[in-house]
């Protein structure tokens, strides 16, 4: 009997360059017949232009500057722990794809083979969004106003060049 702990890396959101980004879902579980021992540590590997903005998990010791999570208590065979969570924001100038892996390594693991998990994103550009500024009907009279006063001074100019 031997512990054999398995991790899946997933995300629903939208990344977008230049935004907010979005979360992963790190999973962590024990597919093994035996329990896992020692410290678990996961960690996550973002690629260029993704920048972590939060990292945590209900039980789990997060850091974020090293993007790693850990705890002490190992999961019984069949056993899972809660979900860490990564968000992260988008640099501007983030390839259009990306793979992003995290990995448990350690726990007695019979099979590594299970051991990491890749996430794969699609970075979307930004769309500009312009919105109109209202303006309200005295500021349209006044620029009326004034380009008709422009439009005589102008007028008066060339009327004394011509005499």
């Amino acid at each position: 009997m031997s512990p054999d702990l398995a991790i899946v890396k997933t995300h629903a959101d939208t990344f977008v360059r230049g935004g907010a980004g979005g979360t992963f879902a790190i999973g962590v579980s024990n597919v093994g017949s035996g329990s896992a021992s020692g410290v678990i540590t996961v960690t996550d590997s973002l690629p260029a232009g993704l920048s972590a903005t939060a990292l945590s998990g209900a039980g789990w010791t997060c850091t974020l500057a090293t993007l790693t999570c850990t705890r002490a208590d190992a999961p019984v065979p069949g056993g899972s722990y809660p979900p860490i969570i990564v968000a992260v924001s988008v640099a501007l100038d983030a390839a259009g794809s990306m793979t992003n892996v995290a990995s448990v390594p350690g726990g007695g693991d019979s099979s590594p083979s299970n051991n990491a998990s890749a996430a794969n994103i699609t970075v979307a550009v930004a769309q500009r969004v312009v919105t109109p500024v209202p303006v309200s009907n005295s500021a349209l009279a006044l620029l009326a106003m004034l380009l008709a006063v422009a439009t005589a001074a102008l007028q008066r100019r060339a009327a004394r060049r011509t005499r």
